[in-house]
């Protein structure tokens, strides 16, 4: 047998007694004697007792929504909160959830999946809070999500977000499974695979902070950084699953979390997946890419175009000779960058804007060099190492020459 006052009770003596949690509201324990009485009377083995919530009836008016969402969040000083914080990054597990549901739809009737709840920033909540947003699923803020299907995402905030997660399913619960790009830092070809998982999948993020990352350690350093703060409830309760560039990001950052003192609250991943991935198999790409470029001087002018070259390669079918022989023909790089962002509108038809433009060429080469001069100093790789490889190599001159595992089994136990 159920009571409402089960909960109602403990509840109520830890968050008032205005608290709704899955429809109902605390039932005072006169109400429990007097509906235990009936039912004991009953002919039923099973019976559960609630009292429902009135959804027309507001005891104390409607209070702020983000005062409301902080004390179901345990947190006191809200109002020093980011705008562009997740609830997600704050810790807010399934329970506090659908309690942050159930008053914004009670409240500001706004309808929103435990997935959107999830991606609401606080600047989001103080707009609903403020009446200022749409009832739509739709509703959370889409720089959070870093979803390019949603009209609401320009494609800068795709391919530059602002949020240091992506959140790449709309599971809820269970141990998260942590996810690191290939080196475009996008999750178009990783989201089919997060569909199917049944456990939280989150993307980290290529964001601006990253500019001037130019060391796979510093790289591995930022991103656990990344992880301490926006997901504080992770210790080693989670996998880490890298493709390609980010395969070894991932090694490098469970070697970081095994080798630092044991004070530190997040440890190693249970896990480190590798799809398609290892130092020494990326070099192979890398080597190739930095001979034929001839990429050393980034201040020379040629150097520089051969930079842009090589990213819009990876992007674009391009004549290579006649763009580099157009690039070197304009005077700067401003005239370069615009160059650039012609052919992606005339190619992709995309209107991609020149700061986001510099940041990804930018970003492309740091990533390149940064894995070219990337050595595996250990002997052996911490924890449980699992390689996920492609069955066939995409670059045929490689495929006599690369190992069947990749060399990770010269740095396995």
């Amino acid at each position: 047998m159920f009571f409402s006052g089960d909960v109602g009770y403990i509840i109520d003596n830890i968050r008032g007694n205005e608290v709704v949690i899955c429809g109902s509201i605390p039932q005072r324990m006169p109400s429990c004697l007097a509906a235990l009485d009936r039912l004991l009377q009953s002919p039923f083995s099973v019976c559960s007792n609630l009292i429902k919530m009135d959804y027309k009836f507001e005891s104390c008016g409607k209070s702020s929504l983000i005062k409301t969402v902080a004390h179901i969040l345990g947190i006191k000083d809200y109002e020093t909160l980011e705008a562009k914080l997740t609830l997600g990054e704050l810790g807010m597990d399934s329970l506090m959830g659908v309690e942050v549901k159930q008053a914004i739809e009670r409240d500001y009737d706004v309808v929103l999946s435990m997935g959107d709840v999830r991606k609401l920033t606080i600047g989001k909540i103080r707009e609903i809070g403020a009446g200022q947003a749409k009832n739509s699923p739709n509703s959370a803020d889409p720089s959070a999500t870093g979803e390019g299907d949603r009209p609401e995402t320009s494609i800068d905030e795709t391919l530059m977000p602002s949020a240091a997660v992506t959140y790449l399913n709309d599971i809820v619960n269970g141990d998260p499974i942590i996810f690191l790009p290939q080196i475009d830092a996008t999750y178009e070809q990783m989201l089919p695979l997060a569909a199917k998982l049944n456990r939280p999948a989150i993307g980290l993020n290529w964001t601006k902070e990253c500019k001037d990352l130019k060391t796979v350690h510093s790289t591995a350093a930022h991103f656990i950084e990344v992880i301490e703060r926006t997901l504080p409830h992770l210790e080693s309760n989670y996998d880490l699953l890298g493709y390609s560039f980010g395969g070894i990001i991932a090694i490098e950052m469970n070697i970081q979390l095994h080798n630092r003192p044991p004070a530190g609250r997040l440890g190693p991943s249970r896990k480190l997946i590798l799809l398609d991935s290892s130092p020494k198999q990326f070099k192979f790409f890398t080597e190739e890419a930095v001979q034929k470029f001839k990429i050393y001087d980034k201040t020379n002018d040629q150097a520089f175009v051969e930079t842009i070259l090589m990213f819009l390669l990876a992007k674009l079918p391009i004549d290579y000779a006649k763009i580099k022989e157009t690039l070197l023909s304009l005077e700067d790089t401003a005239k370069r960058i615009e160059f650039v962002r012609d052919l992606f509108k005339q190619m992709q038809g995309v209107d991609i804007q020149s700061e986001t433009l510099e940041f990804l060429i930018q970003s492309h080469y740091n990533k390149m060099a940064m894995i070219n001069q990337y050595e595996c100093q250990e002997k052996s790789l911490p924890g449980d190492v699992m390689l996920i490889r492609a069955s066939k190599s995409l670059v045929v001159q490689t495929s006599g020459i690369v190992n069947e595992d990749y060399w990770l089994s010269e740095v396995r136990r």
